[in-house]
């Protein structure tokens, strides 16, 4: 795993969030989609907006998307690292992280089977919070709050998937909306490849809302050095 980590560090990529709602008469409402290239500043990963539902950014949204990340190139250079893993700032627009060590250290977990994946056998265990853990403080903690099933590949011992639940309200996910994660194996390195989140809305009209991330494109980013921590997507 953490071999893994270390070497999926250094890919670029491309980020796709599909936005959508299904009515309770089972009609699909497209919310629109956002795109986004993943690149380094600063030895850190940056999610950088360059198109709104499929078309590139201009004028003054262009505009306020480079001052975004002026703001950020500034904030991480003159910010120590131990301080940044402590102060955000809101140009970061800091998204929810799962990460596979939070849950390997703050969770229970079961031996569920054995199944076969696309990528060969996998074991499947159910995991959940330990009595007593504390509640997530920040977005990259939002692992703290999930509960359910991972594919684990049996070769390799990372995920290539995760079938996982809100255990209670965080953030901006309710109680019980679920999630789906996804990984794909790239040049041997184990990258996540979707992720699709649902929550049950039950209002008169809107039954769910659907947030679909694909992620494509994935090249290797020539650096010398790149800071890693303890996520995924």
């Amino acid at each position: 795993m953490a071999k893994n980590r270390r070497e999926a560090a250094f890919y670029i990529y491309q980020e796709r969030i599909h936005e959508l709602e299904i009515q309770w008469d089972g009609e699909v409402v497209e919310g629109g989609e956002l795109g986004y290239e993943v690149i380094f500043v600063e030895g850190e990963t940056y999610h950088k907006r360059v198109s709104v539902n499929g078309k590139p950014l201009t004028g003054r949204a262009a505009e306020e998307e480079d001052l975004r990340l002026r703001k950020v190139t500034e904030f991480r250079r003159n910010t120590p690292l131990e301080e940044r893993r402590r102060r955000f700032i809101a140009a970061e627009r800091t998204r929810l992280r799962f990460d596979v060590r939070t849950i390997a250290e703050n969770h229970l977990s079961r031996f569920d089977r054995e199944e076969i994946c696309p990528s060969g056998p996998c074991f499947v265990i159910s995991v959940w919070p330990k009595p007593g853990t504390r509640r997530p403080r920040h977005a990259s903690e939002w692992s703290l709050s999930l509960r359910g099933h991972l594919w684990i590949d049996a070769e390799t011992s990372h995920p290539v998937r995760a079938e996982l639940e809100q255990a209670y309200d965080a953030f901006t996910q309710p109680e019980g909306s679920k999630s789906r994660f996804k990984w794909e194996r790239v040049e041997g390195v184990w990258l996540i490849e979707s992720i699709v989140s649902r929550i049950e809305v039950g209002s008169r009209r809107v039954a769910v809302r659907e947030s679909r991330q694909e992620y494509s494109n994935y090249q290797r980013f020539q650096a010398e050095s790149v800071l890693v921590f303890p996520d995924f997507p």
